[in-house]
């Protein structure tokens, strides 16, 4: 589980690689929205599962409780803005998409940071 954080960071890093013929707005809205389903789930069950080790850290159990609050609806508001920009690709949806994939983005990146700073709790 703990080769994940690796794994997020290459494909952020490499995320502006695509196909010639798609729209790269599009493959890097579902990069990013399968992985931080990935990572949200990654990081809640090691968080978890890891309670009692983390519990003189109350800043990794304050942001998972936030991605357990608020993770499906950031998720659902990358999906919903992924769909409006498919149909009808103008820079407002472009832009409202991108703001979606910042608050997923932002949240994975928190989320590795407590990760990588606790790697044997």
């Amino acid at each position: 589980m703990r080769t994940i954080i690796p794994i997020i960071a290459a494909t952020l890093l490499f995320s502006g690689c695509v196909t010639t013929g798609h729209d790269p707005v599009v493959v890097q809205a579902e990069r990013v929205t399968e992985l931080a389903v990935d990572m949200f789930d990654a990081f809640l069950v090691w968080e978890y599962s890891n309670q009692e080790a983390l519990s003189g850290t109350p800043e990794v159990k304050a942001m998972a409780d936030t991605i357990r609050a608020n993770g499906v609806q950031w998720l659902t508001t990358a999906r919903i803005m992924t769909r409006a920009y498919k149909q009808n690709r103008t820079k407002d949806n472009e832009a409202n998409l991108e703001t979606a994939l910042e608050v997923l983005q932002t949240a994975m990146s928190e989320a590795a940071k407590y990760w990588q700073s606790h790697p044997n709790p």
